[in-house]
C-alpha cells in the first residue's frame, strides 16, 4: 500500500515537472516570437522582409502615374518652373541655360532650398542657368528616359548624375520592394542584351485588381526585379513564425553589408553578380553618352557618392563602385568621379559633416561642396561653359 502510494506520488511530481517545463518552454517560445515580431517589424519598415502595402492613395497614384517613366515627379509643383526644371533663383528666366542636370534626388537636392541645390550653385559658378532635372526616387535608367524624351531641355550640355546606390534602383521594378514608403512606384528598366544595347522593359500600368494580385505575389509578375522575396536581394516575406524570418534576414543585402562594414550595394558593382546590375547600369550611362551626341549635346556622366562610399573609401582606398570607373574608362566616357573631387577639397576630415545623416542626403555644404567639384572638372572635360 505504502509502496503504490509513493509510486502514485513520484508519478504525480514527474507529471508536475514535465507540464512546468512545458509551461517554461511556451512561455519561452511566446517571449521569442513576441520579440522576433518587433525586430521583423523594424526589418520590415527597412525593407529587409517584405510587407505588402495598403491600398490606400491608390487613386491619387493614377492621377499621376506615368506610362514611360513610372512617376513624373514626387515634389511639390510649386517648385518646377516651365520648362519642369527645379526653379533655379539664381537665373530665375528659362530661357538660354547652359547645362542640364539629371539624376534622383542627389541631384534634385532634396533636404535644402532651391538656392542652396547644387544646380543653383553650379548656376553661379558658371555665370549661366543650369537646368535641374533631377527627380527625387529615380533610378539611373528613369533619369536617362527622362533625358531622352524631354523636349524641353535646350542647354547644349547635359550631366547625368549616377548615385552610387542606384545601381540597385536599375534592377528594381516596385520601389516599395526596395524602399517601403514609395508607394505605387512602379518603375521601368533595362536589361542588358548586347555589348552596349538595351532592353526596354516598361514599368507595370496596373488595375485596382491587378495591384492586388501583385502585392499579394510580386515573385510571379515582377520578373526581371531582384528585390521580390527569393531573389538575389535577400528578401524574404514578414510573416509568422517571426522568429524564423528575422534568421533568414540575415541574408539581406543591407544586413550583409553592415556585417560586412560596407555599403549594401557593394556586392552588386562585382562584374559576376547574376544580377548583372553593374553591365546594365554602364549600358545606361553609354547609352546616354551616345544619344546627348546623337542630339548634338555635349554629355558628362557623374558619379555621386553616399556618406557610405566617402567613409569606406578613407578606409580601404578603393571605391565600392570601382568596377563602373574603370568600365567607363575603358569605354573611353566623359565622367566626373565627384567622390575624389569631395574628399581633395572637403573643409572637415569626417565626410558626415556634408550630408544631412551620414546615410542620407547632402547637407547645404555638401551640395555646394558638388557644385564646386563639378565646376572644377567641367574646366577639364568641356573647357568653358557659359550660354549660347
Amino acid at each position: 500500500m505504502e509502496l503504490s502510494l509513493f509510486k502514485n506520488m513520484r508519478t504525480n511530481f514527474t507529471r508536475r515537472k514535465v507540464f512546468f517545463a512545458g509551461c517554461v518552454v511556451v512561455f519561452l517560445l511566446g517571449v521569442t516570437e513576441i520579440l522576433g515580431y518587433v525586430v521583423a517589424n523594424y526589418l520590415a519598415t527597412k525593407g529587409a522582409l517584405y510587407r505588402a502595402q495598403s491600398e490606400e492613395g491608390f487613386e491619387e497614384y493614377l492621377a499621376r502615374r506615368h506610362p514611360i517613366l513610372g512617376w513624373a515627379t514626387q515634389k511639390d509643383d510649386s517648385e518646377v518652373d516651365a520648362v519642369g526644371s527645379r526653379l533655379i533663383p539664381a537665373y530665375p528666366g528659362t530661357e538660354n541655360p547652359c547645362m542640364s542636370l539629371y539624376g534622383d534626388s542627389f541631384t534634385w537636392s532634396s533636404e535644402v532650398d532651391p538656392a542652396s541645390a547644387w544646380s543653383n550653385q553650379l548656376s553661379i559658378l558658371l555665370k549661366c542657368r543650369v537646368n535641374n532635372f533631377g527627380t527625387p526616387g529615380y533610378g539611373s535608367d528613369q533619369a536617362y528616359l527622362k533625358f531622352v524624351h524631354n523636349r524641353s531641355d535646350t542647354a547644349p550640355i547635359v550631366l547625368l548624375a549616377h548615385l552610387s546606390e542606384n545601381l540597385l534602383r536599375n534592377v528594381n521594378r516596385y520601389a516599395w520592394l526596395q524602399y517601403p514608403g514609395a508607394s505605387f512606384h512602379f518603375k521601368p528598366r533595362f536589361m542588358a542584351d548586347k555589348k552596349d544595347s538595351l532592353l526596354y522593359i516598361p514599368p507595370l500600368l496596373p488595375t485596382r485588381d491587378t495591384f492586388r494580385k501583385i502585392i499579394a505575389h510580386p515573385e510571379k509578375f515582377l520578373l526581371n526585379d531582384v528585390f521580390v522575396p527569393g531573389g538575389h536581394a535577400g528578401v524574404h516575406r514578414f510573416r509568422f513564425p517571426y522568429s524564423w524570418a528575422v534568421v533568414k534576414s540575415i541574408g539581406h543585402i543591407s544586413v550583409q553589408g553592415k556585417l560586412k562594414g560596407e555599403p549594401w550595394f557593394m556586392k552588386f558593382y562585382d562584374p559576376m553578380s547574376p544580377t548583372n546590375a553593374l553591365k546594365v547600369t554602364r549600358n545606361i550611362l553609354i547609352n546616354f553618352v551616345n544619344e546627348a551626341r546623337r542630339k548634338k549635346k555635349t554629355p558628362v556622366v557623374a558619379i555621386m557618392p553616399t556618406g557610405l562610399d566617402l567613409q569606406y573609401f578613407q578606409k580601404h582606398r578603393v571605391w565600392p563602385y570601382r568596377p563602373l570607373l574603370d568600365a567607363l574608362q575603358s569605354a573611353k566616357m566623359p565622367f566626373i568621379n565627384i567622390g575624389e573631387g569631395i574628399l581633395r577639397t572637403m573643409p572637415t576630415k569626417n565626410p558626415c559633416d556634408l550630408f544631412d545623416n551620414c546615410g542620407g542626403h547632402f547637407n547645404e555644404i555638401g551640395y555646394a561642396l558638388v557644385a564646386k567639384v563639378v565646376h572644377l572638372r567641367l574646366q577639364k572635360l568641356v573647357g568653358d561653359v557659359s550660354a549660347p
